[in-house]
């Protein structure tokens, strides 16, 4: 890093490490990774378009990959002809998803040169194990298959299927369900934790004889809205993840993020210009843009600029929007919610978010802060959905020995 930082706050890098670690100490293989992920891509445009694509239905290579992981749980190689019919992988559907997910030793020098292009530092070139997290080689005339890093293998099943799907959307139907599809995801999971919540999602409503839709969740405790969230599926691409940028410049796709601080800004105003008024807002209400992943943690000084991009927004309206109704906005990735909701009461909850836009935590995960606000914090609870992933994957329970069982 010595070649790079001498043009480059240290500080601005921190960023582009977090992106890099923060994935790995949280875990990939867990109940949640895999229930949001089938949830996500499992709407019938994206199911059709995975099975149009690859020969495949999305829930058989799910149970696919799975296998192989298993697999290679117990094994560095598996031979490339592996019998899964045993768990109802037909030898067809196995070759497909191994072509999918498999690069040959041989092809790998150009692979590799062909990603590494255009990149200079070798801590932040893309890696393609990400996509192919299988290498297949041919020892003893036998041809076999490795998995040089088995987390990424989980990974290429659930977060990964989104640029499967991403790559063939040409007309934007599959990115508009998977954001509907994270909307009603963030609505159960915070139904699923919180019961003393009422959650209302997006609906139509009448403002100044126009028609306008909330914000996609309004969380309600005593009867008035407490949080106005806003869910942004939008994921970064490589570039955005690890771009050299640095403090006084946005990454690619922010705007969509700013967006949601101006849309959070709007419903508020709107509330509190109603006479008498349609939704009953907390006096002090909190606003949340949840997001696939973090655009803000340990960043110096992008906050800001995604509240200047939504003043801008803000000032810009037909109907200018009072200061005091541009409330303060908290950014969360939607595993960082996943986390805080498994430790938090609602009182704690709501506190938590409120306490995250305070400048001493800008740029922390709100389970941290959570942590640190709330002494002797009760046990985590059950993630509410670890008993329901065979409604999306139907093959869940019915493995040998129980799928269910190899993943906490």
């Amino acid at each position: 890093a010595g070649v790079y930082l001498k043009y480059m706050h240290v500080l601005d890098e921190m960023p582009r490490v977090a992106h890099k670690q923060f994935e790995w100490q949280l875990g990939v293989f867990n109940h949640p990774q895999l229930y949001r992920s089938a949830h996500l891509f499992s709407g019938p445009n994206c199911a059709a378009a995975f099975e149009a694509a690859f020969e495949l239905s999305l829930s058989q290579f799910i149970k696919i990959g799975f296998a192989l992981y298993a697999a290679f749980v117990n094994s560095p190689r598996v031979s490339r002809n592996i019998d899964l019919t045993a768990v109802g992988i037909t030898n067809e559907d196995r070759d497909k998803a191994i072509s999918i997910f498999s690069v040959s030793g041989s092809d790998l020098g150009s692979l590799v040169q062909d990603i590494h292009n255009g990149y200079r530092y070798s801590a932040y070139r893309p890696s393609f194990l990400r996509r192919f997290p299988l290498v297949e080689l041919s020892v003893d005339k036998q041809s076999i298959l490795i998995c040089p890093m088995i987390d990424l293998l989980f990974s290429r099943i659930t977060d990964g299927l989104y640029y499967d799907l991403i790559r063939n959307d040409r007309d934007g139907s599959l990115r508009n369900e998977i954001g509907s599809q994270f909307e009603s995801y963030a609505a159960a999971l915070a139904s699923g934790y919180f019961a003393s919540f009422e959650i209302q999602t997006e609906q139509e409503y009448r403002f100044a004889r126009t028609s306008f839709r909330t914000p996609d969740l309004l969380i309600k405790a005593n009867d008035q809205i407490q949080l106005v969230c806003e869910c942004k599926a939008k994921r970064m691409r490589f570039d955005t993840r690890y771009n050299e940028g640095g403090a006084g410049v946005l990454p690619s796709g922010s705007e969509e993020i700013a967006k949601g601080v101006f849309q959070i800004w709007r419903f508020v105003a709107h509330c509190k210009s109603s006479a008498p008024p349609t939704f009953q807002l907390n006096a002090d209400p909190c606003g949340l843009v949840l997001t696939q992943e973090s655009w803000t943690a340990m960043t110096r000084g992008r906050r800001e600029l995604l509240f200047q991009e939504a003043h801008k927004l803000a000032d810009e309206n037909a109907l200018p929007i009072p200061a005091d109704c541009r409330i303060p906005v908290s950014f969360c990735e939607i595993k960082d919610f996943e986390r805080l909701a498994s430790f938090a009461t609602e009182d704690s909850f709501l506190s938590t978010i409120r306490s995250s836009t305070d400048r001493k935590y800008h740029g922390w995960h709100l389970r941290d802060i959570h942590a640190e606000l709330v002494e002797n914090e009760g046990g985590q609870k059950a993630y509410p959905f670890s008993d329901r992933i065979s409604e999306l994957l139907p093959w869940w329970e019915v493995l040998p020995g129980g799928a269910a069982k190899t993943v906490n």
